[in-house]
């Protein structure tokens, strides 16, 4: 892969000072959240599956997964890791 031809593999210093700022700020808030916000969707409707949610009690468990990933990830990369790593165990251990 060219890394000259996808922007997101630009390294900020080789961007000038207010495209890199303009681009770290729209990745935290824009592009970012966005992604993390379908995911909290897709979570809450599988879990809608498993058990009935009321489509308040969806959103809660939405934004509570958004919250303990936050939370997770606040405290450090070794027990975001351990959280991956147990619920992609949770995940393989149902198909057994």
């Amino acid at each position: 892969m060219n890394p000259k031809a996808v922007f997101v593999h630009l390294h900020p210093r080789r961007l000038r000072r207010l495209p890199a700022f303009l681009y770290g700020w729209t990745l935290f808030f824009v592009i970012s959240s966005g992604s993390m916000a379908t995911l909290a969707v897709a979570f809450s409707s599988y879990l809608g599956k498993i058990v009935p949610l009321s489509p308040l009690i969806a959103k809660l468990a939405a934004i509570s997964m958004i919250v303990v990933v936050t939370i997770v990830n606040v405290i450090g990369t070794r027990e975001s890791a351990n959280l991956q790593d147990w619920t992609t165990a949770i995940k393989v251990a149902r198909f057994w």
